[in-house]
Protein backbone atom coordinates (compact mmCIF):
# COMPACT_ATOMS: atom_id res chain seq x y z
CA UNK A 1 0.00 0.00 0.00
CA UNK A 2 1.40 3.50 -1.07
CA UNK A 3 0.67 5.86 1.16
CA UNK A 4 2.77 9.21 1.96
CA UNK A 5 2.76 11.21 5.28
CA UNK A 6 3.16 14.59 5.68
CA UNK A 7 1.75 17.52 8.09
CA UNK A 8 -1.91 18.42 7.97
CA UNK A 9 -2.95 21.61 6.92
CA UNK A 10 -6.21 23.70 7.43
CA UNK A 11 -7.46 22.48 4.29
CA UNK A 12 -7.17 18.88 5.65
CA UNK A 13 -10.13 20.00 7.94
CA UNK A 14 -12.76 18.45 6.50
CA UNK A 15 -11.05 14.76 6.17
CA UNK A 16 -10.15 14.77 10.02
CA UNK A 17 -13.35 15.78 11.08
CA UNK A 18 -15.21 12.67 9.21
CA UNK A 19 -11.72 10.50 10.42
CA UNK A 20 -12.48 12.20 13.92
CA UNK A 21 -16.66 10.79 13.77
CA UNK A 22 -15.02 7.22 13.74
CA UNK A 23 -13.46 7.83 17.12
CA UNK A 24 -16.61 9.14 18.60
CA UNK A 25 -15.34 12.65 18.42
CA UNK A 26 -17.32 15.08 16.07
CA UNK A 27 -16.82 18.95 15.66
CA UNK A 28 -17.03 21.19 12.80
CA UNK A 29 -14.20 21.53 9.79
CA UNK A 30 -14.34 25.42 10.40
CA UNK A 31 -13.39 24.33 14.52
CA UNK A 32 -11.33 21.54 13.29
CA UNK A 33 -9.21 24.36 11.10
CA UNK A 34 -8.73 26.49 13.73
CA UNK A 35 -7.77 23.96 16.02
CA UNK A 36 -4.59 23.06 13.52
CA UNK A 37 -3.74 26.40 13.02
CA UNK A 38 -3.52 26.98 17.00
CA UNK A 39 -1.20 23.07 16.74
CA UNK A 40 0.55 24.32 13.91
CA UNK A 41 1.74 28.29 15.97
CA UNK A 42 2.03 25.78 18.99
CA UNK A 43 5.91 24.30 18.48
CA UNK A 44 5.02 21.68 21.10
CA UNK A 45 2.92 19.35 18.78
CA UNK A 46 1.88 18.11 14.99
CA UNK A 47 -0.74 16.67 13.21
CA UNK A 48 0.43 14.29 10.21
CA UNK A 49 -2.04 12.87 7.46
CA UNK A 50 -1.19 9.69 5.48
CA UNK A 51 -2.65 10.65 2.39
CA UNK A 52 -3.16 7.88 -0.98
CA UNK A 53 -2.49 8.79 -4.45
CA UNK A 54 -6.27 8.39 -5.29
CA UNK A 55 -8.27 8.36 -2.13
CA UNK A 56 -6.71 11.59 -0.59
CA UNK A 57 -6.43 11.38 3.27
CA UNK A 58 -6.99 7.89 5.24
CA UNK A 59 -5.22 8.53 8.42
CA UNK A 60 -3.97 11.00 10.75
CA UNK A 61 -1.39 10.97 13.83
CA UNK A 62 -1.49 13.70 16.81
CA UNK A 63 1.92 13.59 18.66
CA UNK A 64 2.50 16.38 21.46
CA UNK A 65 5.62 16.72 23.77
CA UNK A 66 4.81 16.15 27.28
CA UNK A 67 6.69 17.72 30.23
CA UNK A 68 6.04 16.64 33.56
CA UNK A 69 7.41 17.35 36.73
CA UNK A 70 7.39 13.67 37.72
CA UNK A 71 9.28 12.40 34.80
CA UNK A 72 11.39 12.90 31.80
CA UNK A 73 9.82 14.73 28.68
CA UNK A 74 7.89 12.42 26.14
CA UNK A 75 6.20 12.15 23.64
CA UNK A 76 2.04 11.58 23.73
CA UNK A 77 0.02 10.36 20.97
CA UNK A 78 -3.06 11.72 21.51
CA UNK A 79 -5.32 10.83 18.48
CA UNK A 80 -4.17 8.23 15.28
CA UNK A 81 -7.49 7.03 13.60
CA UNK A 82 -6.99 5.08 9.97
CA UNK A 83 -10.21 4.73 7.48
CA UNK A 84 -11.31 1.24 8.07
CA UNK A 85 -10.88 0.33 4.49
CA UNK A 86 -7.51 0.72 4.89
CA UNK A 87 -6.61 -0.75 8.20
CA UNK A 88 -3.97 -3.53 8.44
CA UNK A 89 -2.76 -2.26 5.46
CA UNK A 90 0.25 -0.47 6.50
CA UNK A 91 -0.94 3.23 6.86
CA UNK A 92 -1.22 3.06 11.10
CA UNK A 93 2.73 1.54 11.20
CA UNK A 94 3.75 4.64 8.35
CA UNK A 95 2.06 7.22 10.78
CA UNK A 96 3.56 5.32 13.56
CA UNK A 97 7.27 5.78 11.75
CA UNK A 98 6.58 9.73 11.08
CA UNK A 99 5.80 10.41 15.02
CA UNK A 100 9.09 7.94 15.60
CA UNK A 101 10.92 10.96 13.73
CA UNK A 102 9.40 13.98 14.96
CA UNK A 103 9.94 12.50 18.63
CA UNK A 104 13.38 12.38 17.79
CA UNK A 105 13.94 15.64 16.37
CA UNK A 106 12.33 17.05 19.10
CA UNK A 107 14.00 15.30 21.46
CA UNK A 108 12.18 12.84 23.36
CA UNK A 109 12.95 8.97 23.36
CA UNK A 110 10.02 7.84 24.94
CA UNK A 111 6.14 7.22 22.77
CA UNK A 112 3.33 6.59 24.84
CA UNK A 113 -0.08 6.58 23.86
CA UNK A 114 -4.33 6.28 25.70
CA UNK A 115 -6.27 3.60 24.66
CA UNK A 116 -9.90 3.23 25.41
CA UNK A 117 -10.57 -0.14 27.21
CA UNK A 118 -13.33 -1.06 24.82
CA UNK A 119 -10.97 -1.15 21.82
CA UNK A 120 -8.83 -4.24 21.57
CA UNK A 121 -8.19 -3.63 18.09
CA UNK A 122 -5.89 -0.64 19.11
CA UNK A 123 -4.62 -2.39 21.90
CA UNK A 124 -3.27 -5.35 19.91
CA UNK A 125 -2.40 -3.02 17.06
CA UNK A 126 0.11 -0.87 19.74
CA UNK A 127 1.38 -4.13 20.48
CA UNK A 128 2.41 -5.65 17.68
CA UNK A 129 4.61 -2.26 17.31
CA UNK A 130 6.30 -2.61 20.51
CA UNK A 131 4.75 -0.69 22.42
CA UNK A 132 3.82 -1.99 25.85
CA UNK A 133 1.26 -0.99 28.83
CA UNK A 134 2.66 0.68 31.14
CA UNK A 135 -0.15 1.33 33.85
CA UNK A 136 -4.44 1.25 33.67
CA UNK A 137 -6.02 4.29 35.08
CA UNK A 138 -9.51 6.31 34.75
CA UNK A 139 -9.60 9.68 33.28
CA UNK A 140 -12.13 11.71 34.70
CA UNK A 141 -13.29 15.43 33.24
CA UNK A 142 -14.97 18.16 34.85
CA UNK A 143 -16.03 20.99 32.38
CA UNK A 144 -15.84 24.63 33.76
CA UNK A 145 -17.05 27.46 31.65
CA UNK A 146 -14.08 30.10 30.61
CA UNK A 147 -15.37 33.57 31.56
CA UNK A 148 -14.77 35.95 28.60
CA UNK A 149 -11.63 38.09 29.26
CA UNK A 150 -13.95 41.13 30.34
CA UNK A 151 -15.55 39.58 33.11
CA UNK A 152 -12.38 36.77 34.15
CA UNK A 153 -10.30 37.97 37.42
CA UNK A 154 -7.06 38.90 37.30
CA UNK A 155 -4.59 37.33 39.64
CA UNK A 156 -1.39 38.77 41.35
CA UNK A 157 1.11 36.63 42.63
Amino acid sequence: MTVETRPATPDDAAALCKLSLLLGYETSAETMRHRIKALDKSGGAAVFVAVHPSDGVVGWVHITRQRRLTSDAFGEIVGLVVVPAFRRKGVGRVLLNRVMMWSESHGVADIRVRVQAHRRGAHNFYESMGYTLLKDQRVYHRHTPVPDADTRPTLVD
